[in-house]
């Protein structure tokens, strides 16, 4: 349990790079909306 304990933190600080990224963003537009929106913001 600790190790899976462990590994849970590891993925969160992970998954908060992920979320601060400009990966990320890009991600969530093409979700949330046409690529064409994305591809007028650069």
């Amino acid at each position: 349990l600790r190790l899976s304990s462990e590994l849970s933190d590891l993925l969160h600080s992970e998954y908060d790079d992920i979320l601060n990224s400009n990966e990320f963003s890009d991600t969530e537009i093409l979700i949330g909306e046409e690529p064409d929106t994305k591809d007028s913001q650069k």
